[in-house]
């Protein structure tokens, strides 16, 4: 994730759609930023962080509630941004939602920020089902409010493609250039870098060209965890510099990457050579730990996903027997008339009723035939 920048667009929301102040707006986005730069590297794990560092948990449940009282001082697409994406942090399928309803409410406003992080909640499935075409339509709107950079979020679904979304790494190409913004936008450097190295490429009359990809990412690959893991994977398995390679697992498991700790963990496992001649002490046990942290993390969004499932099963059996109880009391009622019935008129007198109240319909139709 790119961190927020202060734009003339944010301001002009800001403004419209609430009285908040923007020194309160900005400096909520400076705590938020100094949170993700000190622990976020990766969402899951710093949920898992939030689970079990206290200190980090204060920090969080701090932030949070700070970001709750702006955000109550007016739907303001810009400040709810960024509650929903603290929101997002969360290993509670309730707030995961509360977040996609956010983004889509901002979505309406017109914010193009909203509307490419609900886009990316659709298209991962995350608090909702998954859906393709809609998150592709979202980004082209987002496109639409001039929020150029939601080109590389199309450009990224080109290179990918998928169920709605055919591959095509030249509209990718040509997405993630104009979305470039001089190197400030991670996801088309990303994207850019991974077209030149894309097997489709070649198949569109192009060579390969690791060395590009490298020289894109290098400006960013020392902040940004995904350019680290593209800059190990190119040294490792096209200019085969695996000093290099490890160089930037090893950065991007400082931060928590699980990925990069298991990859990380086969290297120094499989090639004793190469690990003498980079680091004489062997990271792969501690590794290992960190990559079993991240499991537990999986485990507990799967936990918290069954949870809001069978609680979502619990309601709906609820409200169905709310839909129930009518017919329930009205079979009490009848049961109680004829009870008193019984108590005032006798058995026999009841009898004689019931058998008029049973035959009556019958002489109603023959009345009428007759």
């Amino acid at each position: 994730m790119k961190a927020l920048d202060q734009r003339e667009r944010e301001f002009y929301f800001a403004q419209q759609y609430s009285a908040v102040p923007i020194k309160d707006i900005d400096a909520l986005i400076k705590k938020y930023n100094d949170f993700y730069y000190t622990y976020f590297y990766q969402k899951y794990y710093l949920q898992h962080l939030i689970c079990t560092d206290q200190n980090i948990k204060t920090m969080y449940e701090s932030l949070l509630e700070e970001a709750e009282k702006i955000c109550s001082g007016g739907n303001n697409p810009v400040t709810q941004y960024v509650l929903a994406q603290i929101y997002e942090y969360k290993i509670d399928r309730s707030f995961q939602k509360k977040a996609l309803d956010m983004y889509l409410a901002g979505a309406e406003a017109g914010f193009g920020r909203s509307m490419v992080a609900a886009g990316h909640m659709l298209e991962l499935g995350t608090a909702c089902a998954t859906d393709e075409k809609r998150a592709f339509d979202l980004y082209t709107k987002a496109v639409a409010t001039g929020y150029i950079e939601a080109k590389a979020e199309l450009g990224r679904m080109y290179i990918l493609g998928g169920a709605y979304v055919q591959k095509s790494v030249l509209t990718a190409f040509d997405l993630f250039k104009e979305s470039y913004c001089g190197g400030e936008n991670y996801v088309a450097v990303i994207g850019l870098a991974r077209c030149f190295i894309d097997s489709d490429w070649e198949k569109s009359g192009y060579k390969k060209n690791p060395e590009e990809a490298e020289r894109l990412l290098k400006p960013i690959a020392e902040i940004n965890l995904t350019a680290m893991l593209d800059i190990g994977y190119i040294n490792k398995w096209y200019l085969k510099s695996l000093t290099t390679a490890i160089y930037y697992y090893e950065k991007a498991a400082d931060k928590g990457d699980g990925l990069a700790a298991k990859w990380l963990s086969q290297i120094y496992a499989g090639d004793t050579k190469m690990t003498a001649s980079v680091k004489s002490y062997n990271l792969e046990q501690y590794w290992k730990n960190r990559y079993s942290e991240l499991e537990m993390i999986r485990r507990n969004i799967e936990q918290s996903v069954s949870e809001s499932e069978y609680l979502a099963k619990l309601d709906a059996e609820k409200a169905a027997s709310k839909g129930a109880w009518p017919l329930s009391c009205l079979y009490i009622l009848i049961l109680g008339v004829i009870i008193i019935l019984l108590i005032i008129f006798g058995f026999n007198l009841l009898g004689d009723l019931l058998t008029f109240i049973f035959s009556l319909p019958m002489k109603i139709i023959e009345a009428i035939k007759g």
